[in-house]
């Protein structure tokens, strides 16, 4: 059985690196008034065009920064360093096989790592910068989990504790959560390349967003744009835990594992007629009992 188990934000590696990209992150959200109105993903043929949502409440915040250094410690631990999950079948794939780190990737990382290592605090932050862009920017070819950012958010669909699927408007919200933070980052390496006069950011977010942030693209972030298509349409569909179901026949209702059969509304009303007319009696006594008393 394949083990599967995701990281709380306060339980990941490397602490440094962790702070540096959460230092990137709150520098690029302090640059958001800089026209993020026109920074967008591409929207598909007949779809609404919605401009980046700069404002979040600071849970919001903490749980988005969060889901992103998951990320790290995941495609750290099963990406770059590997061995990081177990089976009981050696024929049995695990997500370590399927995944396949680009030159770009692997460069960024060994770049990040002597960075550390060097306590080269700029270059570090240059580093995160460069392999965050270079795990969202890439293209993955005929294998959609050759990346890690795809097999993170596979994994997001999972509940921890009890290995079920999550539901579509909760797994929807994490994948929210994700793409939100790689528009962040987007638009930081965007402003920094015009920092250092490479270009206008404007420009450089449409020339990503055209390229890497557009459904039907062979993109880490193309795809996780389709998955939640697919999830707002099978929400529609799903029935909520506080939700009352009928059956195909219409002839039972259930609500929270309570069957109701239509045959015996007729019964159920009756009883609780008596049960109101019992205490109407009860009332009137008690009143009556009250006056004579008096």
């Amino acid at each position: 059985m394949l083990s599967i188990v995701l990281l709380r934000a306060d339980e990941c590696d490397g602490d440094n690196d962790i702070r540096i990209i959460l230092q990137l992150l709150a520098e690029a959200r302090s640059l958001r008034r800089l026209a993020l109105s026109r920074f967008h993903t591409a929207a598909g043929p007949g779809q609404k065009t919605r401009a980046f949502d700069s404002k979040k409440e600071p849970n919001t915040l903490k749980t988005n920064f969060g889901y992103w250094k998951q990320f790290l410690t995941y495609c750290y631990r099963v990406a770059y360093r590997g061995s990081h999950f177990t089976t009981a079948d050696d024929d049995q794939r695990t997500p370590e096989s399927c995944i396949q780190l680009t030159d770009g990737q692997e460069n960024a990382w060994e770049a990040a790592f002597q960075s550390a290592v060097k306590q080269d605090r700029l270059a570090l932050r240059n580093a995160m910068s460069d392999l965050s862009m270079a795990l969202i920017c890439h293209e993955f070819g005929g294998n959609r989990y050759s990346s890690p950012l795809l097999s993170f958010c596979a994994m997001l669909s999972v509940k921890p504790h009890t290995k079920t699927w999550k539901e579509p408007g909760n797994y929807n919200s994490c994948l929210s959560g994700v793409i939100w933070v790689a528009q962040l980052i987007i638009f930081h390496a965007s402003a920094c390349l015009e920092k250092a006069e490479l270009g206008d950011t404007l420009e450089r977010i449409e020339q990503y967003c055209g390229k890497f942030l557009k459904q039907n693209t062979e993109t880490p972030m193309g795809e996780i744009l389709g998955w939640r298509l697919l999830l707002f349409t099978i929400s529609k569909e799903v029935v909520g835990p506080h939700q009352a179901q009928w059956d195909v026949d219409e002839k039972v209702l259930t609500y929270r594992d309570v069957d109701l059969h239509m045959d015996h509304v007729p019964r159920l009303l009756l009883s609780d007629f008596q049960q109101a007319q019992h205490l109407h009696q009860l009332i009137i006594e008690s009143t009556s009992s009250s006056s004579t008393s008096d």
